[in-house]
């Protein structure tokens, strides 16, 4: 049997955050390059994590490296236009792309998102994404990270809801 809508919490819908790749905020963004690859790889299309989660010295989430965080740490040219100027393959081999590559992942990681307790309500956490612009929520409990809640999971379970009879 289900839980009705209005007693699904953040709790219910959570991954653990074993099953993305992780890194300290000291490592390389060489290292979160392979660490994401390596992921990718093994992984089918729709188990894929599209982030490494990036920790500090407690074991606190301090952000996380998206793969657009790592390409336009490659090659600051994607950040522009395309009227601008064009990025191009020799770029991601220059000197100074190889440097980027031995830089702290911290340098280029975004914010995670505010964080979340197991017993959010699950609207509550789908409005604190939408506002801060965030597609995951670190949810904790007893002060340790349990889990990652994403937002597709939050739109699937608020769809089947208004969808259902």
């Amino acid at each position: 049997m289900t839980k009705p809508s209005s007693e699904i919490k953040a709790g219910d819908l959570l991954l653990p955050a074993s099953a993305y790749p992780q890194l300290p905020v000291w490592a390389t963004l060489r290292e979160a390059l392979v660490q994401l690859t390596l992921e990718q790889e093994a992984l089918s299309p729709h188990e894929r994590r599209r982030r490494v989660l990036i920790f500090g010295q407690d074991y606190h989430l301090a952000g996380v490296l998206t793969m657009t965080n790592i390409l336009r740490a490659l090659d600051p040219k994607l950040n522009k236009t395309p009227w601008q100027e064009a990025p191009s393959w020799p770029d991601l081999k220059t000197p100074e792309a190889r440097q980027q590559m031995d830089q702290p992942v911290s340098a280029f990681m975004s914010v995670a998102g505010p964080e979340i307790g197991l017993e959010e309500d699950l609207l509550r956490a789908s409005q604190l994404m939408i506002q801060a612009g965030v597609d995951i929520l670190p949810a904790y409990g007893n002060g340790q990270l349990k889990g990652i809640l994403r937002l597709e999971d939050v739109f699937h379970r608020v769809s089947r809801a208004i969808l259902a009879p």
